[in-house]
C-alpha cells in the first residue's frame, strides 16, 4: 500500500493501519506500508468477501494526528486443486 500523507511525517510520527477494523500490530515509518500474509491471516475477517483497509497518523505518543477514509476492496483466492487420474 502506498499512501500519501500531507504534511509529511515527522520523524516520531507513525502510521497504524486497521484491516476489517483490526489493527497491524506493526508500525510503518514510512507511507510505504507492507500488509504481510501473517498480518493478513491475523487481522482479516475471511478471505473471500469485503475487505476495508484504514490508514491512521499517530504521533509519539500513540495520539491519532490524522487518519484516512476507510477504503472498500474484494479479495478473492484462488486454489488449484489437484485432479484424480483415471485408472
Amino acid at each position: 500500500i502506498r499512501a500519501r500523507v500531507s504534511p509529511a511525517l515527522r520523524g516520531s510520527d507513525r502510521i497504524l493501519v486497521s484491516l476489517d477494523g483490526n489493527l497491524l500490530k506493526t508500525r510503518f515509518r514510512s507511507p510505504n506500508v507492507r500488509v504481510t500474509e501473517a498480518d493478513w491471516n491475523a487481522t482479516a475477517s475471511s478471505d473471500d468477501s469485503l475487505h476495508t483497509i484504514q490508514l491512521t497518523v499517530v504521533d509519539a505518543k500513540g495520539e491519532p494526528l490524522i487518519a484516512s477514509a476507510p477504503v472498500s476492496f474484494y479479495v478473492q483466492r484462488a486454489t488449484v486443486a489437484k485432479q484424480r487420474r483415471a485408472k
